[in-house]
């Protein structure tokens, strides 16, 4: 089937106040667009259950929709374990989820009020993120891109990959990662904001105009040193953060 546009958001971290404006831009349709979700639409932001409910629904109306795990999905799902079809309280051994930052506890209060007034919805929710996949591959235009959330381990075939580092891996990746691997595939992730390459722009000898612009103006970006890589996160809880949704067969930008 030919797609009018092949859409990919990056990191939106239940900021529903950005995400709405920029689905109001963007106005993506399953019936005449490819959509890829690259994972973390929980923790941080103002309003989780908004956003869960808008991804939750285009991805069953559509299997145009792809909607990747995340870490942070990752930990959700850790934390409450294999769903028997009940809703777990927290459990001590699995607290990734709940500490600092990583903004669990937010989600979890907000998931049990929705819980108090919708019985069954948190089920629902984990369910939805434990059935969520880890890569997804398309070759587009006769480029083959690898969409995951994280990063790859560049010393293991894309067939043995483990789950936990698709989800997690930064420097480990972009670091490591040659120029041609994996035969040649354009590698287009989230999680890492690209306000924070600055630092790998800075310690491998690049711009400082660059790395200053990342910080200032973040864009979806691929590095003069990682030009097989494109990053999508573009901080969207960050002071100054964003949401960005590129279409990868225009090329074109929208932001919020």
């Amino acid at each position: 089937m030919a797609y009018e546009r092949v859409l990919v958001f990056g990191d939106i971290h239940a900021c529903y106040a950005k995400f709405s404006a920029l689905l109001a831009k963007v106005k993506p349709d399953p019936t005449r667009d490819f959509i890829i979700f690259l994972g973390d639409y929980v923790d941080r932001g103002e309003d989780v259950t908004a956003t869960l409910d808008y991804i939750m629904d285009l991805k069953a109306k559509s299997n145009q929709v792809v909607t990747l795990m995340g870490n942070h999905e990752w930990m959700m799902d850790l934390f409450f374990g294999n769903l028997d079809g009940k809703v777990k309280e927290p459990t001590q051994h699995k607290d990734s989820w709940m500490y600092g930052q990583n903004g669990g506890q937010g989600t979890y209060s907000a998931l049990k009020k929705r819980e108090a007034k919708e019985p069954g919805y948190m089920a629902k929710v984990f369910e939805f993120v434990a059935s969520l996949p880890y890569t997804y591959e398309m070759d587009i235009g006769g480029r083959v891109y690898f969409f995951t959330h994280g990063g790859v381990d560049p010393s293991r075939p894309l067939n043995e990959q483990k789950e936990m580092d698709l989800v997690w891996h930064r420097e480990e990746f972009y670091d490591r990662l040659p120029a041609g691997a994996f035969e040649g595939r354009t590698f287009v992730v989230g999680h890492t904001p690209v306000q924070y390459l600055k630092y790998f722009v800075l310690d491998n000898g690049g711009d400082e105009g660059l790395a200053a612009s990342l910080r200032d103006d973040p864009k979806p970006v691929h590095l003069p040193q990682r030009d097989n890589i494109i990053f999508m996160d573009t901080g969207s809880y960050l002071t100054g953060g964003r949401i960005s949704c590129r279409d990868f067969l225009s090329g074109q930008l929208w932001q919020a």
